[in-house]
């Protein structure tokens, strides 16, 4: 009993204590939905615990009731991860780092089990949906959940803007542009939106349209009216994209311009490298891919020392796309 008594308050702060939280559900691990919300072996495990009185006989009160609350029929949303939810909530509509589609999987679990305690009739889940079974209503709902369960209002801009990402990585294009423009409409140097808004253009297949918000965006942020926490940061990924919808639209000069001014800026940035080999590769050009190659043979990593084309070769080892641009390179020579 009196290890028990030791271990209670500490069984407990892994529940209720955000800092524990930071250590315990990181973002490599929102995968734990399986074993914690999917699955009850392991909360009964825990809740077997609590409900042993030389478990609980040291907490404060504050505790006390809220472990009494989890054995509780008449409060069906108390949960023993009810406090990780609601930073879950907060990572997801508030921090918005980390992978929004794992954040959303997570939370839509945890509320269906929530759903499903109150009314066995509603069908418990025991692994994540498919993409295609999310509906945006659903989204919608759990954003509405999320901001009750935060204490506030109404959805504000990075709100309102991290729905639109989920919306539009789960492909429901249609509402995460509406959404993604909602949030515009709530602050005045909203760049961050437009960005988002370009790449749900880009998805939907409007290159043009997309094109054109990246291009009035960054005007705006070169002309100083958007204001972004550091401009050139935030220029390097609206350039790259700019250059993807020339490529996309059959622009290829002006993609191919607007890469190599990227790399000159930025030389160790194997992306735009990597892009602009593929270019190269699409039209054929493959003296021209040999003699980027070689150039970037000619220059060394800042980081790693080694030449950029191996440093490149290390990055990209992975990508079949990248080995076949090298390979018909090389066939094309003999």
């Amino acid at each position: 009993p009196q290890m028990k008594a030791i271990v209670g308050p500490q069984l407990v702060k892994m529940f209720t204590d955000e800092e524990m939280f930071k250590i315990r559900w990181t973002e490599s691990l929102l995968w734990m939905r399986h074993s914690w919300i999917y699955e009850d072996d392991r909360v009964d495990v825990v809740l077997k615990w609590l409900q042993d009185s030389s478990v609980t006989k040291k907490l404060p009160e504050k505790d006390r009731a809220w472990v009494k609350s989890l054995s509780s029929k008449s409060q069906p949303d108390a949960d023993l991860l009810e406090h990780i939810a609601r930073y879950m909530a907060h990572k997801w509509l508030q921090a918005g780092d980390w992978d929004f589609m794992e954040l959303f999987y997570w939370l839509n679990a945890y509320l269906n089990k929530i759903a499903n305690r109150k009314d066995p009739n509603v069908e418990r889940e025991t692994k994540d949906p498919g993409a295609k079974k999310i509906t945006a209503s659903r989204i919608h709902e759990v954003a509405d959940w999320g901001r009750q369960c935060l204490g506030l209002n109404n959805l504000g801009y990075e709100e309102t803007r991290n729905v639109a990402k989920t919306l539009r990585e789960f492909g429901k294009l249609d509402d995460a542009i509406e959404t993604f423009k909602r949030a515009s409409s709530l602050q005045e140097d909203n760049w961050s939106a437009r960005i988002g808004l370009a790449r749900a253009y880009d998805y939907q297949g409007q290159y043009v349209l997309a094109l054109e918000t990246l291009e009035a965006l960054k005007a705006s942020i070169d002309s100083g009216e958007s204001k972004p926490s550091d401009p050139k940061y935030y220029l390097h990924p609206i350039t790259q994209h700019l250059a993807e919808l020339h490529e996309k639209i059959g622009n290829a000069e002006k993609a191919w311009d607007i890469y190599e001014s990227i790399l000159q800026e930025h030389p160790d940035d194997y992306e735009t490298a990597h892009a602009m080999a593929l270019l190269l590769h699409g039209r054929r050009n493959y003296t021209q891919l040999v003699e980027f190659l070689e150039g970037l043979k000619r220059s060394k990593d800042e980081v790693t020392g080694l030449d950029r084309r191996t440093q490149m070769f290390h990055v990209y080892f992975w990508v079949d796309n990248f080995h076949g641009a090298i390979a018909a390179a090389g066939k094309s020579f003999n």
